[in-house]
């Protein structure tokens, strides 16, 4: 922005300095040459330095006398006026004849025909090197701004006190070809203008088109307000966020359940035997090792169902038991090795959904909220997805919703493969969010899954009836070629 800034300060003098030109403001010009036409006040009053060579006494001293009268013959004609040659004079009226008639009807297709002879009068046209130089010439004798004032017309009352101390050459020539010197000045104005115009339209341009970038790259830039602010510190233990996941996990209490039935059929107190399993396994001791223990004496472990005669013989509910603990074992065995899955399983999940919340969850640019909103609407109009998705812009939008659900997939994803977030499970990994906040992000994030998954089934249901379309035309146009004229 700077840079941008600087070279435009940089091209507003640069303009500047142009009109200054344009409107004669060339007064150290006018020094300039006065200071040339001085006269001396004697031809040997130089500079010893400057001194002419001893050798060449007569040719340097007849030297200095030709410039000497040269000087003095220029002070006294003082600056004349040159008057412009037939082709100059004729460019300048016929440029003087278009600005009358833009003056006289006020167009805009007039004003453009006078600009445009501006144009090549002064800068394009066969003879413009030739009019420049004539209304450079002028310049000295009177500033366009005064030709500019005086008018059109050679007033002889508004002249005289700007024709003071000129000679009767110079007022002659002003008099004589006015006309043609009030267009060359009022070209040389008009151009000024335009250039000037044109600086602050372009700049005007250059300032719109990094506006609206600006605004574009903000619609797409991410708030730096978070959705999820950074989460430092936790209310629970990784552990105890583990046993919880645990304790209601759906699959370990089926597990549990099958458990519970075939221990059912070995002992008469089956729940006090799978609390003590259960506690075992919770204590990290294998699920191989405790079927062992279990088998060399299944009484140690519970009240076995049925009993032992005198001679030590069990009766027949006894050996149904002992027949049955083969299976309540393998059911054990099952429960044992879910739950050390599943501990390591969630263990990982909590450390590595801790470790991603500790940056913070950035939210969806504007821009992507804005399609999700409209995406939204169509969802609930059952809209196709190529009226949703049919802009450069939609599609970085719908890939930005894509991004920002993979990220949160891996850390909120239903059990069992299904491409939606738990937003349930994700609740309750977030206690230290407030009520009124969770219900935000939940309502923001379910819109945002919706609407990801919507259109995915409407582009897959878009592909689908494309391809029944073709099918169908394909076999129009082959039951058409067996038609019989």
């Amino acid at each position: 922005m700077r840079d941008r800034l600087n070279n435009l300060g940089t091209r507003l003098h640069d303009y500047g300095a142009r009109i200054a030109r344009h409107l004669g403001l060339q007064r150290s010009g006018e020094q300039v040459v006065a200071q040339n036409m001085k006269v001396p006040s004697s031809p040997h009053s130089m500079e010893p330095s400057q001194a002419l060579p001893h050798a060449q006494p007569v040719q340097a001293e007849s030297k200095t006398a030709a410039i000497s009268a040269r000087q003095v013959q220029q002070s006294e004609r003082g600056i004349q006026f040159v008057p412009p040659t037939p082709q100059v004079h004729q460019a300048l009226m016929r440029l003087a004849t278009v600005q009358d008639h833009a003056r006289g009807v006020s167009s805009k297709g007039a004003e453009k025909d006078a600009v445009a002879a501006a144009r090549s009068a002064l800068q394009s046209g066969t003879h413009a090197q030739a009019v420049t130089a004539f209304m450079a010439s002028v310049t000295p004798i009177m500033d366009s701004q005064v030709i500019l004032k005086s008018g059109r017309v050679f007033d002889e009352d508004i002249m005289a006190k700007h024709l003071v101390g000129k000679s009767e050459d110079i007022v002659e020539g002003l008099r004589q070809y006015w006309p043609a010197i009030h267009a060359g000045a009022q070209a040389r104005f008009d151009l000024a203008k335009i250039d000037a115009a044109t600086l602050i339209m372009s700049d005007r341009k250059e300032n719109l088109v990094l506006d609206n970038y600006e605004k574009q790259v903000a619609n797409w830039r991410t708030p730096e307000k978070m959705l999820i602010e950074p989460i430092k510190e936790w209310p629970v233990s990784i552990e105890a966020r583990v046993s919880h996941m645990l304790k209601y996990d759906a699959d370990l209490a089926r597990s549990e359940q099958m458990m519970r039935q075939g221990f059912d059929r070995v002992w008469t107190n089956p729940s006090e035997v799978v609390n003590a399993v259960k506690t075992r396994i919770f204590d990290g001791e294998r699920p191989g090792q405790i079927a062992l223990a279990i088998k060399k004496d299944p009484a140690l472990h519970g009240n076995l169902k049925g009993a032992t005669n005198f001679f030590g013989r069990p009766d027949d509910a006894r050996r149904s038991a002992l027949d049955a603990l083969n299976v309540a074992m393998s059911h054990m065995g099952d429960y044992g090795g879910l739950y050390e899955r599943l501990q390591v399983a969630y263990r990982s999940e909590e450390s590595a959904m801790r470790q991603r919340l500790e940056q913070g969850l950035a939210d969806l640019s504007p821009a992507a909220h804005a399609f999700v909103e409209r995406s939204h609407e169509a969802f609930q109009k059952s809209q196709d997805y190529s009226t949703m998705v049919n802009s450069s812009d939609d599609k970085r939008a719908l890939s930005e919703v894509r991004s920002f659900l993979a990220d949160l997939y891996n850390h909120f994803q239903k059990r069992g493969g299904v491409q939606e977030l738990d937003l349930e499970r994700m609740a309750k990994a977030l206690p230290m969010l407030e009520a009124d906040q969770m219900k935000s992000l939940t309502v923001i994030l379910e819109k945002v899954d919706n609407t990801s998954n919507y259109l995915k089934v409407a582009k897959s249901m878009e592909g689908i009836s494309r391809s029944m379309e073709q099918s169908i035309r394909s076999k129009d146009s082959s039951s058409h070629g067996f038609e019989m004229d």
